[in-house]
């Protein structure tokens, strides 16, 4: 009796498992399909090995490092636009720079870090993304500002040229 019992539980067991053994497809970063198009280029100059594609876009687009854009989220801070070459492709997480429209929701677009930290020219879909205009609004001057705070300058205590001077002022009005 204990051994039909057994029979049958393993029985129900192997039966109602389905294993279906089937080939794993290669997974592409975003679900992009990568096409032959594809060029892989070099990292952008500068830029940090992880999380860079605010960087290289700014680069692409302004030809110079702008620190406030290195978060992909800031550039939805500029104005929205109708895609183009020069306009960029931004949603929170990532950002990339638009080379060509070729209608019906694609484009080929710089894509830096795109995947597997490799910074690719391809055929992208814009779905998903917020077209805007790096060029115009009021984040247009973003690129045009000095980056990064000036240190302060010390004054120094004594002018260089005259400390005997200003150690006779100090004295006598002590």
């Amino acid at each position: 009796m204990l051994t039909r019992l057994l029979a049958t539980i393993v029985l129900l067991t192997f039966i109602s498992t389905s294993a279906e053994s089937r080939p794993r497809r290669a997974q592409n970063f975003e679900g992009t399909n990568y096409s032959q198009t594809t060029q892989i280029v070099a990292h952008p100059s500068g830029c940090p090995r992880r999380a860079f594609c605010g960087c290289g876009a700014a680069l692409e687009v302004y030809g110079k490092h702008v620190r406030e854009l290195w978060l992909a989220a800031n550039w939805l801070r500029f104005p929205r636009a109708e895609p183009g070459p020069g306009m960029a492709a931004a949603r929170r997480g990532h950002v990339m720079v638009i080379r060509q429209y070729l209608g019906n929701g694609k484009a080929v677009v710089y894509d830096a870090n795109s995947g597997g930290r490799l910074t690719r020219i391809h055929t992208r879909s814009l779905a998903g993304y917020t077209v805007v205009n790096p060029h115009g609004g009021p984040m247009q001057n973003v690129a045009q500002r000095k980056i990064g705070k000036e240190p302060k300058k010390r004054l120094p205590r004594f002018a260089p040229h005259q400390p005997e001077q200003q150690f006779a002022k100090l004295h006598s009005a002590l």
